[in-house]
C-alpha cells in the first residue's frame, strides 16, 4: 500500500509539472507570420484594449481591432520604411521612418497624410504629447517638433551628432534621450524645458542599447557585455542589476526593454541563436528567463495598459508577432 501511494504521489507530481511546463510554453501565441521578403516589423502601439498598429518595412502598416488576434493592412501613402508609431488618442496618430518621412492619421488609420519635414534624415522615434505637439528623433542627432498638428515642423538645436537611440517622456517638459557616442558607447541626456536646453547625465563605453525611465528618477538600461543597469537618481548614476556571466562569446544581444509598473519589467533580445526574454517582478532585484519558443530574435517587446504583452520577432526566414495575455 505504501509503495502504491508513493508511486501515485510521484505520478501526480510529474503530471503537475508537465501541466505547469506546458502552460509556460503555451502562454506565448504566434498570431501573425510573414516571410522576410515581405516586410520587417519595427514598432507597435495600442490605443485601447482592442485597437493596435504595427509599422513595417516598405511603408506597410498593420492594424488589429480585436486585441491582436488578427491584423489587416492599411494604406500608408508612403513606400518608405516606417520605424516608429504613436497615437495621441484613438483617432490621431503619427508614424515616422526613412528619408524624413512622417505621416499622420486623424481617422484611426483609414487615411494617412504625408508631412512636410524638409529633411531627408531618417526618423527612428516619434512621440505625441498631444494631438498637436509631437516630437521626432533620429539620424545624426536630428530632433524636430510640431505644435500645430504637423502643419509645420521646426528643427530643435542639436546636442549630439550621432544617432538618437531611445527616448522616454516623463511629462510634456521633462524627457530623456540616449544617443550613440562613438562606436561602442552611448550617453543619456535630460531636458526640463521641452528640449530648449539639455544636460548630459551619463556617458560611458558600451552603455544604453535601450533604456526605460519608470518615473523622473528610476530607470533601467541595457549595456554591452550582457548587463542590465538601474538608476535611482534620475540617470546620473547606474548600478548593474543583472549580467549573463556564462556568455564568453558575447552572443547575447539586447534589443528592447519595457516596464508595466515600477516592479514588473522585461528585457528582450537573443542569446546563442534563441530568443532571450528576462522578467523582473521586484524592481530589478531578481530576473528570470521566460520561454518564448522557436529561434527568434526579439526586436521589440510591448506591454499594453491592460497588461497584454506583444513581441515583434524575426528569423532569417520570417517575421512574427507573438502575444501573451498573461503578464506574470
Amino acid at each position: 500500500m505504501t509503495k502504491y501511494f508513493i508511486k501515485l504521489f510521484i505520478l501526480s507530481n510529474l503530471f503537475f509539472f508537465a501541466i505547469t511546463e506546458s502552460n509556460a510554453q503555451e502562454q506565448w501565441e504566434t498570431i501573425l507570420v510573414r516571410k522576410v521578403s515581405s516586410s520587417a516589423f519595427y514598432d507597435i502601439a495600442f490605443t485601447d484594449s482592442m485597437n493596435g498598429y504595427v509599422v513595417c518595412q516598405n511603408g506597410l502598416i498593420l492594424k488589429t481591432t480585436d486585441g491582436g488576434n488578427s491584423w489587416d493592412s492599411l494604406k500608408s501613402n508612403t513606400s518608405q520604411s516606417l520605424f516608429a508609431v504613436c497615437f495621441a488618442n484613438k483617432n490621431t496618430g503619427y508614424a515616422c521612418g526613412n528619408n524624413g518621412t512622417i505621416i499622420k492619421t486623424n481617422d484611426a488609420g483609414k487615411t494617412w497624410v504625408l508631412q512636410k519635414t524638409l529633411t531627408t534624415d531618417y526618423f527612428k522615434i516619434i512621440n505625441a504629447i498631444s494631438i498637436d505637439t509631437v516630437y521626432a528623433f533620429g539620424y545624426n542627432g536630428r530632433m524636430i517638433k510640431t505644435t500645430d498638428g504637423g502643419k509645420s515642423w521646426n528643427t530643435l538645436k542639436k546636442i549630439v551628432y550621432n544617432d538618437i537611440i531611445s527616448v522616454h517622456f516623463y511629462n510634456s517638459k521633462i524627457f530623456f534621450i540616449s544617443a550613440a557616442d562613438g562606436f561602442d558607447g552611448a550617453a543619456i541626456y535630460k531636458t526640463k524645458n521641452a528640449g530648449i536646453r539639455w544636460g548630459i547625465l551619463n556617458k560611458k563605453k558600451g552603455f544604453a542599447y535601450d533604456f526605460c525611465m519608470i518615473d523622473s528618477i528610476t530607470g533601467y538600461a541595457t549595456e554591452f557585455f550582457n548587463k542590465i543597469s538601474k538608476t535611482t537618481d534620475g540617470g546620473r548614476n547606474w548600478k548593474e542589476v543583472y549580467c549573463i556571466k556564462d556568455d564568453s562569446k558575447g552572443s547575447t544581444k539586447w534589443s528592447s526593454i519595457s516596464f508595466a509598473d515600477k516592479n514588473t519589467g522585461y528585457v528582450a533580445g537573443s542569446g546563442s541563436g534563441r530568443p532571450l526574454l528576462l522578467k523582473t517582478t521586484d524592481g530589478g532585484i531578481t530576473w528570470e528567463k521566460e520561454e518564448v519558443g522557436d529561434k527568434y530574435f526579439i526586436d521589440k517587446i510591448y506591454i499594453t495598459p491592460e497588461m497584454k504583452r506583444f513581441v515583434l520577432a524575426s528569423t532569417k526566414e520570417k517575421n512574427v508577432i507573438l502575444k501573451s495575455n498573461n503578464l506574470h
